[in-house]
């Protein structure tokens, strides 16, 4: 299992995380390369920010068999409008406990194997269903994980600066306006079509030579 020093992020601070000095010279080139990277362009269209609403409304019924359904759709669109390999996505019941919190979210991926996402929709403790924007929020940031490996090719996905601008430029573009859910739904539409849809490219997919490996979503802050 690969652990990666984690970060809630309140502002973009322009300084390296503390964990980069304890990294080797090739870690530490991949570290770069990720804080350089951009942030990502979303094609924003109809059917996605109707996935969106649809996950939504999942997640307010708090139907373990809906919100599957409804992230398997959009995982499929998201990756298919990045242009990436599909993921994979299982959603299950309660998070399981771990020494420093609690599990989120899981991204899984082994050569030869499609890559795996797994989200809870309960808390550990209390049992709780996650607030929609935080379901949502945990499902963007493995996305990025994803596009690490499968779009810029990287060998390790860290929690980069860069990471958490791309991870942010896609979740504004995914996250709904806090209105009643029938109306988002109902507007979802008319709102696509009102942006420039913009264009993407996907970089070249490298295939083999990547390591198994887990990769959790981040809980606190490595500073502390």
């Amino acid at each position: 299992m690969a652990r990666f020093p984690a970060i809630i992020l309140f502002g973009f601070i322009p300084v390296r995380f503390g964990y980069y000095e304890r990294l080797s010279p090739r870690k530490r080139a991949i570290y770069d390369k990720s804080d350089r990277l951009p942030e990502v362009v979303l094609p924003i269209g109809a059917e996605l920010l109707d996935a969106v609403a649809v996950l939504r409304e999942a997640v307010a019924e708090q139907s373990l068999r809906a919100v599957q359904r409804a992230m398997t759709r959009l995982s499929r669109l998201a990756c298919s409008a990045l242009d990436v390999a599909p993921l994979e996505v299982r959603v299950k019941a309660k998070r399981p406990i771990r020494r420093d919190g609690e599990y989120h979210g899981l991204y899984e991926r082994e050569p030869g194997s499609a890559a795996t996402l797994t989200l809870w929709m309960r808390t550990a403790r209390h049992k709780r269903v996650v607030t929609f924007k935080t379901f949502l929020r945990t499902f963007v940031h493995e996305l990025c994980h994803h596009l690490d490996f499968d779009r810029y090719g990287l060998k390790e996905s860290f929690h980069t600066q860069g990471f958490f601008r791309r991870e942010s430029s896609i979740y504004k573009k995914l996250a709904p306006v806090d209105e009643p859910t029938k109306q988002a739904r109902k507007h979802a539409a008319a709102i696509a079509e009102a942006q420039t849809r913009p264009r993407t490219h996907a970089g070249p997919r490298k295939k083999g030579g990547v390591k198994p490996r887990q990769i959790e979503l981040p809980l606190v802050d490595p500073g502390t």
